[in-house]
């Protein structure tokens, strides 16, 4: 049965209400969140209404990230930070003996204040927490500073490396802290428009012979896919990304 969630706002209290139309079970999952606080999860209360499961989360002072970068572009740090709890609950909830799958990624239903981000664990929930992070990873890809490099090689790498089966939450933690420590292109040298013309810029005849298939380094596989990437699905105007469909074979390497 699907998840369904509605928002109920009061004088002095926000509520997010999940609601699965299958009967409620007061199991040993409710039990746990409630004798334990488990941080970067939200308060939840479970009970049944009308045949149905219903749990509240008090969401007051904190705003959904779908709202926050629906008007404004993610910056690395950010999505850093994200990822970082994101691995963090995950690593919790499976101390606590709690099925990450019922860890809810949907950008609609995470939160953040304080200065911090905030999940729903939701028993009903019951989906792949690889594919739903996954998922997430396409709302980064929409939501980027396609200005900033750095972020830009941020999305690039987390919708690729989730793509496969047995990806790590570590090393894509990893990977990220690498991202972050690169130093900074210089800002007077560096062409923006560089990074969707490259492709057209082809090597002399004399070194292809020389080199052959060696001569593109490092940089150049990484680059030459994320401006494929770029160049079919980078909008006009930012923030128009409405519709914005991708494709895996975006992502192969040449």
């Amino acid at each position: 049965m699907p998840v369904t969630g509605t928002f109920k706002r009061k004088l002095s209290q926000s509520l997010l209400i999940l609601r699965a139309e299958e009967p409620y079970i007061e199991d040993y999952q409710m039990k746990m969140l409630k004798e334990n606080e488990i941080e970067g999860l939200l308060e939840v209360r479970g009970k049944g209404l009308d045949n149905a499961s219903v749990y509240e989360y008090d969401v007051s002072g904190k705003t959904s990230i779908k709202s926050i970068f629906d008007n404004s572009q993610i910056t690395p740090g950010e999505i850093k930070q994200c990822i970082a709890q994101i691995k963090n609950v995950v690593e919790k909830i499976n101390n606590y003996l709690l099925d990450a799958d019922a860890l809810v990624l949907e950008p609609e239903y995470i939160f953040r204040g304080e200065g911090k981000y905030f999940f729903c664990y939701c028993p009903k929930w019951r989906r792949n927490i690889r594919g739903a992070f996954h998922k997430l990873t396409e709302f980064f890809v929409q939501h980027t500073d396609y200005q900033n490099i750095q972020c830009i090689k941020m999305v690039f790498m987390l919708h690729k490396e989730t793509m496969e089966d047995n990806y790590s939450l570590k090393m894509i933690m990893d990977n990220l802290q690498s991202i972050e420590n690169e130093e900074p292109a210089n800002k007077e040298s560096e062409d923006k428009s560089d990074l969707f013309s490259y492709d057209e810029k082809e090597p002399d005849w004399i070194t292809c012979q020389e080199m052959g298939n060696q001569m593109l380094n490092e940089e150049d596989r990484f680059w030459n896919p994320v401006k494929r990437f770029l160049q079919k699905h980078r909008k006009p105007k930012w923030g128009d990304f409405e519709g914005l469909y991708i494709n895996e074979e975006d992502f192969d390497e040449e």
